[in-house]
């Protein structure tokens, strides 16, 4: 989007569901079990796992985008697409269980798309910085997220 595409392709549909994690809701889970202490195994995650489609919406409507979000029916069974790959693009539903965290107390702080407006504000003021640089743990990605060209030559074929 800030790179102004016209048209953003998403691998296996956009229906690709890995929960995230907003920091706010970690943050909110660790408060909640330092006050009851104890052994245990808790899972944290934003209160509704979204789809990749339904990601794509919210950081649209905040930034105000006004090109395509285009589900693409791309991706193998081993998570390899050639176009439309997101670090959430997973073949197979990515979700976390809560329950232990809600029965200790835990209440969500935020919603993703509460979230993501702050982070998305803070990736607009990084717009025209080395995104490698700033983001070192994404280029140990096997796949490359921004292959214009490769994007392009699909969009052309069909028919974007």
């Amino acid at each position: 989007m800030l790179d102004g595409r016209r048209v953003i392709p998403l691998a296996y549909r956009g229906q690709s569901r890995f929960h995230t994690s907003a920091v706010a809701n970690i943050a909110a889970l660790i408060g909640t079990a330092l006050d009851k202490p104890g052994t245990r195994i808790l899972n944290i995650a934003d209160p509704v796992a979204l789809s990749v489609a339904e990601i794509g919406a919210s950081i649209s409507r905040h930034l105000g985008y006004e090109g395509t979000i285009l589900p693409v029916d791309v991706g193998d069974e081993k998570g390899n697409a050639a176009v439309g790959s997101t670090p959430w693009s997973v073949p197979a539903e990515f979700t976390l269980d809560t329950t232990a965290a809600t029965a200790l107390g835990y209440t969500p702080a935020t919603t993703y798309e509460d979230a993501v407006a702050r982070t998305c504000d803070w990736l607009v003021a990084q717009s025209g910085k080395d995104w490698k640089a700033q983001f070192p743990g994404l280029t140990r990605y096997s796949r490359e997220f921004f292959d214009y060209a490769t994007e392009d030559s699909f969009l052309t074929s069909a028919g974007y």
